[in-house]
């Protein structure tokens, strides 16, 4: 019997799900993933896996049941499609600065090499 079937909505569902997944959103920006699990019924589900790290220096590995919902599955996912492009935000900034500082200093030496008060003759 499913969650669906005992009367939990799949709003309801997915409310609980996203709000899982929210409160971890820093593990998730770069690591993370979604992973089959066979139930003893012969069933297949699925759980978002990965690792969390603890003030004592170490890691734990965490696991939030995602269910065997398609609908829920495929939210699952476009979610953590957005926690990863929202992790590698910071990288790209990155790059696309390095790239306007050398476009910059390419226009910088253009205008450096071009006879600043020439003007172009009509005739």
């Amino acid at each position: 019997m499913t969650d669906l079937t005992r009367g939990r909505s799949r709003k309801r569902m997915w409310q609980d799900l996203h709000s899982k997944i929210a409160a971890n959103a820093a593990s998730l920006f770069r690591q993370g993933v979604l992973v089959a699990k066979q139930t003893a019924s012969g069933r297949r589900v699925w759980a978002v896996r990965f690792v969390v790290s603890v003030e004592e220096g170490g890691k734990v590995h965490r696991s939030i049941y995602v269910g065997s919902d398609k609908v829920l599955l495929d939210r699952t996912r476009h979610l953590l499609e957005h926690y990863r492009c929202l992790g590698d935000l910071p990288r790209q900034l990155t790059a696309w600065s390095r790239m306007l500082g050398a476009a910059c200093s390419t226009v910088r030496r253009m205008l450096r090499r071009s006879p600043r008060g020439a003007k172009k003759s009509l005739s």
